[in-house]
Parts: C-alpha cells; structure tokens; sequence
C-alpha cells in the first residue's frame, strides 16, 4: 500500500478547516485545539481511494483542496456517483458516530489535500458539547431525505431531466458568476457527468448538444455555462437543487 503523504505546517489550515464544518462551529476553542492535535493533513495523488464501500467508518474527512467523487457499483460494475465534493466540504461526519458503514467508494478526481480525523475523539466530544448531538442528527436526517430524492429520480427522471437537475446543482453551489452567466469551472468531463446522473458519455454529450442548441448551456473545454439557469429550472419544471448531503 502507497504510504500517504502528511502534508508539513498544516496547523493553521486545519483549525481554519475544522472551524468551518457547521457540526463544530459551536465548540470551545479548546475543544478545537485538542482535535487539532489529533487530525492529519494528507495529500494524495489522483486515483487515490479514501475508503471503500462498506467498510465501518472510522475517520472524518475535510477536503482543503483537489475533488473526490463518493460512488457505488452497480451490479453489471458500472459506475454510479453518489456526490462529488470540492475543496472546503466535510463528510462522514454523521456516520462516524454510530460507526455505520461506508456508504460508497471515495476516490480522488484529482489530487487532493484532506484532513482525517478520527472518530474516538469526536464521540467523545457531545459530553462536553451537548448542542454537537443535535447537529450530528440533522446532518443524519437530511442526508436520508436528499438521498430517498436521489434514488427516485435516477428511477423515474429521464437522462435530460437528471443532467439539467445536477447542473443547477453544481451552479447553486459551487457556480462562478460572471457577466455571461454562472460559469462550472471544475474540470467536468463527459464520463464524470455521466457517472453522476447514471448513464454513458455518449448520451451525456448528446444531450448537451442538444442543450446548448436550445440556448440553455455552453460548453468549452471541461467548463459549462449556464446563461440563465432560472429558464434552464423553469423549462424543466425542476424544484430548487438541495446542497451536499454528505456532510
């Protein structure tokens, strides 16, 4: 197993980042410090795997730079991406309490700065901090509702519909404004867009041509534009995109 480079001098963004996950925004500064001392600042190569499915959830990662996709394996060994996170997201924060299962398979998009904490001192932490329990179970429950959301519609929605749904998604939550519209800047490839809304490149490039020629995207180079999204939601009768469950 490739040893997994820690990442020197990196106290300063680990309290930065540990301050930013809403679950621990309401501890003490000393409660901060001490799980400073226990968390890692990593750096690992694209293709890396962070854990896989299954396995009982023993850390909590805080991605400080880089992309991970979170995926399962269908059973034909197809590919279905559960979320995609960026630098500044936190997951396994909620499964980390109850020691519960992996919900997929975390590999890096690219290469990827994260902070591991382990769970023993996070477990420990709702003695001190009563409010974190609460927290940790509305993380619980909102990610059961979005994912009930996502079950039903790789079901029921048809390719066109689940493309336009992530893409608003994505420019809701991580979308750069400019001039022409909000602009998706990640790197996305036609593979890794078709892995997140379950179907082939082929379909997925097809049915952004076909996007495109009605106006409602643009795309260059591995960046998507979206000129208007309220008419690209309004067209397709989508509700309001949730933000990252994972969390």
């Amino acid at each position: 197993m490739k040893k997994r480079n820690v990442e020197p001098g990196a106290g300063f963004e680990i309290t930065d980042a540990l301050r930013s996950v809403p679950c621990l925004q309401g501890l003490s500064a000393a409660a901060l410090n001490k799980l400073q001392g226990m968390a890692r600042h990593r750096r690992l190569p694209r293709g890396a795997i962070l854990f896989r499915e299954g396995a009982i959830c023993e850390e909590v990662f805080i991605i400080t730079g880089g992309k991970v996709k979170v995926y399962r394996l269908s059973p034909d060994g197809r590919q279905q991406t559960l979320w995609v996170l960026v630098g500044g997201e936190c997951f396994c924060f909620a499964p980390s309490f109850h020691r519960a299962r992996y919900p997929g398979t975390a590999q890096c998009m690219t290469e990827v700065r994260v902070i591991e904490l382990g769970r023993a001192p996070l477990v420990a932490l709702p003695r001190s901090s009563p409010g974190l329990a609460g927290a940790v179970i509305g993380c619980l429950c909102h990610r059961l509702t979005t994912t009930a959301s996502l079950l039903e519609e790789m079901s029921t929605q048809p390719v066109r519909h689940r493309l336009a749904r992530f893409l608003l998604t994505l420019a809701e939550t991580r979308g750069v404004k400019t001039p022409d519209g909000i602009l998706l800047d990640d790197g996305w490839t036609h593979d890794e867009l078709a892995s997140c809304v379950g179907t082939v490149r082929e379909v997925v490039s097809r049915t952004l041509k076909q996007l495109a020629q009605e106006g409602l995207v643009r795309s260059r180079r591995r960046c998507i534009l979206l000129p208007d999204p309220a008419r690209l939601e309004k067209q397709l009768r989508l509700r309001r995109p949730a933000k990252n469950p994972l969390s």
